[in-house]
């Protein structure tokens, strides 16, 4: 007889909560409902922020990168060892005051030598060598072009300033003497 009325109770409790609940949900969906929303709403907004904050990182990192590629093209126009790279013409080769120079030197290179050879790290001449130290184009067009040199035996210091006119016309100022030299290239 405990058992049955055990079971009478138990089963009491189990309609009588499940009537409560059955009545709760039916005043819960609403809410829920309205809960669902703003959390869909607030899903959105801080989904749109992210997206728009990521468009902002993508568009300042290009804009970051497009600054410094200028910057960099404008340091190699104006600076560095790289003479060849930031001209339009190289002047890097062996140049000679005429064509006829150019002809002699490649018939008897042991008499005639080139009057200046043109590399990337240097500048050399008869019986002279600089190593380039730094470059820098001024607003004219020349490359003012700082060398440590040796020569006969001595050390020295000596600045180059050199212009391409053309691929195969260089001019070279000769500062003391108020001079622009005209050279060709030879080939």
């Amino acid at each position: 007889m405990k058992l049955k009325q055990l079971s009478i109770v138990f089963f009491c409790c189990l309609t009588t909560f499940g009537c409560s609940q059955q009545e709760d949900s039916n005043k819960q969906p609403d809410k829920q409902v309205d809960k669902q929303i703003e959390s869909t709403a607030q899903t959105e907004q801080t989904e749109q922020t992210e997206q728009t904050e990521q468009t902002e990182q993508t568009e300042q990192t290009e804009q970051t990168e497009q600054t410094e590629q200028t910057e960099q093209t404008e340091q190699t126009e104006q600076s560095g060892h790289t003479i060849e790279e930031a001209s339009k013409f190289s002047i890097a080769g062996n140049w000679a005051y005429s064509n006829e120079d150019c002809q002699s030197v490649k018939s008897d290179p042991a008499t005639y030598h080139f009057p200046l050879q043109i590399t990337a790290e240097s500048i050399s001449g008869y019986e002279w060598s600089c190593n380039i130290h730094s470059t820098d184009k001024n607003e004219d067009g020349y490359w003012h072009i700082q060398t440590n040199c040796s020569g006969e035996g001595e050390s020295y210091k000596e600045e180059f300033y050199l212009k391409p006119k053309d691929a195969d016309t260089l001019l070279k100022k000769v500062k003391d003497k108020n001079l622009i030299e005209t050279l060709v290239r030879c080939s």
